[in-house]
């Protein structure tokens, strides 16, 4: 699966559920992750932020 399809994806979601989905990468990343800067681009980052912040708005 792609980035941006995931993105896709988890933007299709209530933001309730969004959150789940952050919860969990969150907990993913604690467990397995190696603390290196995901290769993201940022115009990528910004559209995830500027949809969560929108979904947490309720917009």
């Amino acid at each position: 699966m792609q980035l941006e399809e995931l993105i896709l994806k988890v933007s299709r979601l209530p933001a309730s559920r969004q959150q789940e989905v952050m919860d969990f990468v969150m907990f993913l990343e604690q467990r397995y992750g190696e603390h290196e800067q995901a290769d993201w681009s940022e115009q990528q980052f910004r559209a995830m932020s500027i949809e969560q912040a929108d979904a947490w708005a309720g917009r």
